[in-house]
């Protein structure tokens, strides 16, 4: 709350991070070795809420080269051999809960195991007790120590400023993409396809990360006024505002802008989705209408109307999604509250049987998707 109110909400963040990191234990330990480092790892935005108020990794420019692997000490399997595309996702610390985090990779890991070497990498951790303990637990094809801090130090120097982040190499060793997990799947599938374009990729993100303060801001203005139930004025922010950020941006703020709507007008509100619809940014981003759809399924004693048009709103959209599970299940949720559980059911097992399918899901979100199945069977 005190960081969202903020002028400055990168430097915010970043001062916020570089305080715990250097005062704790880890960096202490390697600051008496020479080995003090600025990187630091903060919120990311995700795929599921995009319109938060978060901060991204600073790109690494594509076209260097992957650096060298052998000073990795190799808790599983061994470094990738020449010719296949690498991933590097670099992580700061190891727990249960990291753990349950780097899910996707895994399954990334194994689903593109033919032409991609996947490598789970811990940069700058001590490697006695239970950390490597659980490193040791990582159902990961590789996972890698970064015993001497050589990648975080060839990180910083190639201006990557926190953790995690995933680099992807070319086959001939030079970098195409830095990014989050989440982000993989799409880029991994762009460059099969031979539509990966790394420069233009690039220029995108640096835009992005220029305009962070600026949408915080934004955001921050908003959420004021939304607690002051200044509803037009927090309207008409995000409506002179909206155009000057990247288009999955201007996405985030468009859900914020309907959320806004559907506290205060059930009507005005459906009336702005049809229009959204309609729009070119929702067929580029499809998690918009989701999201809309995940509003209504999330309110308490939602109206008929409203569960109506939800639904409608996420049977058009599996129409061209049709394997994703994420939409099915939103799709039972919605079903149930209908009171069609029959239907609902069917949906839900849609979902389970397409959970492949979405590589980024985490291992909690794949076990919710299998339990609300379970539970509808009962």
């Amino acid at each position: 709350g005190a960081i969202l109110g903020s002028e400055n909400l990168l430097d915010s963040l970043k001062d916020a991070s570089l305080r715990f990191f250097r005062h704790s234990p880890m960096m202490t330990n390697l600051a008496e070795k020479g080995k003090s480092t600025r990187l630091t790892t903060f919120v990311s935005c995700t795929p599921f809420a995009p319109h938060c108020v978060a901060t991204y990794n600073r790109a690494v420019k594509p076209g260097i080269l992957l650096p060298s692997l052998k000073e990795l000490r190799w808790v599983r399997g061994v470094a990738p051999a020449p010719g296949k595309f690498v991933v590097l996702d670099l992580i700061a610390h190891w727990s249960d809960d990291e753990i349950k985090w780097r899910g996707p990779t895994t399954r990334m890991a194994r689903a593109w195991s033919r032409d991609v070497a996947f490598v789970e990498t811990l940069v700058w951790e001590q490697t006695r007790g239970k950390n490597l303990a659980l490193a040791r637990e990582l159902p990961h094809p590789r996972v890698a120590v970064d015993v001497r801090g050589a990648l975080g130090r060839w990180l910083e120097a190639n201006g990557a400023d926190s953790l995690p982040v995933s680099l992807l190499f070319s086959r001939v060793g030079k970098l195409l993409f830095s990014g989050q997990q989440f982000e993989l799947p799409e880029v991994l599938d762009r460059v099969r396809a031979g539509t990966f374009r790394p420069e233009a990729v690039y220029a995108l993100q640096q835009k992005r990360e220029a305009e962070a303060p600026e949408r915080g801001r934004l955001v921050a203005k908003v959420t004021a006024l939304e607690k002051e139930k200044k509803w037009r004025e927090a309207l008409q922010q995000i409506d002179s505002n909206c155009e000057k950020f990247v288009p999955e941006h201007q996405g985030g703020l468009l859900v914020r802008r309907f959320k806004i709507l559907h506290k205060n007008s059930i009507s005005e509100a459906l009336d702005y989705a049809e229009k959204l619809e309609s729009k070119p940014i929702s067929r580029k981003f499809p998690w918009l209408l989701h999201d809309l759809a995940l509003e209504v399924a999330d309110k308490i004693n939602p109206s008929k109307v409203e569960v109506t048009f939800a639904l409608g709103l996420m049977e058009r959209l599996l129409k061209t999604n049709p394997t994703r599970p994420s939409y099915w299940d939103t799709l039972a949720e919605l079903r149930e509250i209908a009171k069609d559980n029959k239907g609902a059911r069917l949906a839900q097992s849609q979902a389970v049987k397409f959970l492949d399918n979405q590589l980024d899901l985490t291992d909690s979100e794949r076990d919710s998707i299998r339990e609300a199945y379970t539970k509808l069977r009962q």
